[in-house]
């Protein structure tokens, strides 16, 4: 699993079932789930875009 990643008022991260969440931090409402992507993932936020890359580096 990697470290989360905060973007304004929602936070993404890897969860033990291989895929990114996105939650609101002020409600914790999971805003969407995606598919499995793998044991490992990196996030990395630069600006309005969040950036993931898997163990592959892809």
């Amino acid at each position: 699993m990697s470290s989360p990643v905060v973007d304004q008022n929602t936070i993404y991260l890897h969860t033990k079932n291989e895929r990114l969440t996105a939650i609101d931090i002020a409600t914790g409402e999971i805003l969407w789930t995606g598919q499995p992507m793998g044991k490992y993932q990196s996030l990395v936020r630069n600006d309005d875009v969040l950036l993931v890359l898997d163990a592959g580096g892809e």
